[in-house]
């Protein structure tokens, strides 16, 4: 019997096909579509949460561009491509007019922000978390809803686990300006 490969797809072709399904999303995992759930509404909350208090503080100090479940190529196979519930680029690393360039040709991110949902196991999070770390991301955040806690990781250094009580800095969130200080507790009760 003989096997037949199955085609695997770059990061160019993935961006030329339909949009995401209705509700859900889809990513490039090892050049193969994946179709993920949407997710659940808690998740959707606490991304736009997230994403709104860093706004002010991203702003205030030009630190980059924020955004919230932008797809982004991680690997230089081009053949991965995720969809954090929230992303931040440096300014340093995506020049003024680079923000205006389409596709997947951005720098991988700053900073990725994952909210754990309905169908996330503790396997996949920690692949996504990996996946992120090698691309070169400085920082990547796993917020636990259920929980109420925010796991730090970063390269080459054991996660910090923040719980509600306290508080996220600008380490935390790998900026190079101090100043912030996010409650934790802000995430989850807006």
């Amino acid at each position: 019997m003989t096997e037949v490969a199955e085609r695997l797809i770059t990061v160019d072709e993935f961006a030329r096909l339909a949009p995401d399904p209705e509700g859900g999303r889809m990513e490039l995992v090892e050049g193969k579509v994946v179709t993920l759930p949407p997710p659940d509404a808690a998740h959707r909350e606490i991304a736009s949460v997230t994403f709104f208090l860093l706004r002010k503080f991203v702003r205030r100090h030009q630190l980059g561009r924020l955004a919230t479940g932008a797809a982004v190529s991680l690997t230089p196979d081009g053949l991965n491509v995720r969809v954090p519930g929230v992303s931040l680029v440096s300014a340093q690393r995506s020049p003024e007019e680079g923000l205006q360039r389409a596709g997947y040709d951005q720098p991988a991110p700053d900073l990725c922000v994952e909210v754990f949902s309905k169908g996330h196991t503790d396997e996949a999070m920690a692949e996504r978390v990996a996946l992120y770390l090698s691309a070169g991301v400085r920082r990547v955040w796993v917020i636990r809803p259920r929980l109420g806690t925010v796991t730090i990781h970063r390269h080459g250094a054991d996660a910090r686990l923040l719980r509600v009580g306290e508080t996220l800095s600008s380490d935390d969130a790998g900026f190079a300006v101090e100043g912030l200080a996010l409650p934790v507790r802000q995430l989850f009760h807006s």
